[in-house]
């Protein structure tokens, strides 16, 4: 697929999963028994004290501790969160999303704090100032706005990119803050006065991360290139071809030796700061990458894909660590097994069988499966399911073509239990969903 296409792509698949669900949904005699999977998953994040990471996506933010362990679910937000940063004292969590708010958590004791409303779009980037004081939101709206971090109240609407805003990210005192857009450009801001300082103009396309590095300011881009800025007199400072396809993130290794790129080859690709050279590759993400953020000590990276795969990787080892297997994307396929357990098979290229009593994972192994043909009779024949090109599930009764339920939500693939008493369904979100009559 041409580079060009492929965040268009990505694009089209993030506006399929947040579409409203039917104003008609009437899910008749079905009840929801179960759901399995964490859903899809959008963001990441790793907080300074190296104790908590935040994934956050359709269903909410996990957390949960660097071996994999569960902290919880953050939920508040409706629609899936597509950036996170943690405050500097880690005791605080910020979040973006797709339904146009940003949201400040306590991370202890797992309580929503403020919902920021302002932004009238998508909210795909935010960070805070070093001091804590303060956090930045960039928006599809063209805007970045400024929070105050102690009572959520907007302070600043910072205007100027000509297209949607990427990236946010202050300078390590806290005097600069930097933004990304799609309309090519890196703009420079004064965050105490609101005012704008430079338009940085170099890459050949929408610009997808800014980052700093000390007092240099780094951006990346759908060109591939890593670019640095001469902020003295706001020229680049050196360009950098990180690959043929586009780097989505850019991220600095606490150390200062080493930095990491996303790729959306599928590659996390690891440089050597002082003259460029690859160090290091992982390759085990089967679709684009476009989240980053290292450990305290740079001696891990988590990453995340679109293939809705989250992972860390042991840099030092160079090989993986602890990755989530209950997160899923794009679920095109669902069924049952003999014994009454749900298979699945998502984008990650991996077959999944549940326990729809449970909701646990029994088994992952690598494969794809084709979606049984639709509409599908119930064992009895008495009822079909069909899902439509919007992906709205209907039951209706096999003799008459009466709708009996209209389930909520949207799917690509749903399969009857052996008994004909439960329907898996494979939704949207990246869960499957079983209902039961």
């Amino acid at each position: 697929m041409p580079r060009s296409l492929i965040p268009l792509t990505a694009l089209l698949f993030a506006v399929w999963i947040i579409l409203p669900a039917a104003a008609q949904d009437d899910a008749g005699p079905y009840t929801l028994h179960s759901r399995l999977g964490r859903g899809l998953v959008r963001s990441v994040a790793w907080s300074p004290d190296g104790d908590t990471i935040a994934i956050g996506g359709a269903l909410g933010i996990w957390l949960s501790a660097p071996d994999g362990a569960d902290r919880g679910l953050l939920t508040g937000h409706a629609r899936a969160v597509y950036a996170l940063a943690f405050s500097p004292d880690s005791a605080r969590l910020a979040s973006a999303s797709h339904d146009w708010t940003v949201r400040l958590w306590d991370v202890a004791a797992q309580v929503e704090l403020a919902a920021m409303e302002g932004h009238t779009d998508l909210v795909v980037a935010v960070d805070w100032r070093p001091d804590g004081a303060e956090i930045a939101s960039g928006s599809y709206d063209g805007t970045v706005r400024l929070w105050d971090a102690a009572t959520g109240a907007e302070r600043a609407v910072l205007e100027g990119h000509t297209g949607w805003v990427t990236s946010v990210a202050y300078s390590p005192d806290g005097a600069v803050l930097a933004s990304g857009s799609y309309d090519g450009t890196v703009r420079l801001w004064d965050p105490a006065g609101g005012d704008p300082l430079a338009t940085l103009e170099g890459h050949d396309g929408t610009v997808s991360a800014v980052a700093w590095h000390g007092g240099l300011l780094v951006s990346a881009g759908w060109d591939g290139t890593i670019r640095a800025w001469n902020l003295l007199d706001f020229s680049e400072a050196w360009v950098f071809q990180a690959g043929a396809d586009v780097i989505d993130d850019v991220a600095w290794n606490p150390t200062g030796m080493t930095f990491a790129t996303a790729g959306w080859d599928g590659s996390v690709r690891l440089w050597y700061t002082r003259d460029m050279r690859e160090v290091g590759r992982f390759d085990e993400h089967t679709g684009p990458v476009h989240d980053l953020a290292w450990n305290p000590d740079g001696t891990a990276l988590a990453s995340l894909g679109w293939d809705d795969t989250a992972m860390i990787w042991e840099v030092s080892r160079g090989r993986p660590g602890t990755r989530w297997d209950q997160f899923m994307g794009w679920v095109g396929a669902v069924g049952w097994t003999a014994d009454g357990h749900v298979t699945s098979a998502s984008l990650d290229r991996r077959l999944r069988t549940w326990d729809p009593a449970t909701g646990d994972l029994i088994e992952l192994v690598p494969g794809t499966m084709a979606p049984l043909p639709l509409p599908a009779a119930s064992p009895d024949g008495a009822r079909e399911v069909d899902i439509d090109e919007e992906g709205i599930v209907r039951i209706t009764a096999a003799d008459t073509g009466t709708v009996i339920a209209t389930l909520p939500g949207r799917a690509n693939a749903a399969a009857w239990s052996p008994a004909g008493d439960q329907l898996a369904v494979a939704a949207r979100d990246g869960t499957i969903v079983v209902w039961a009559e």
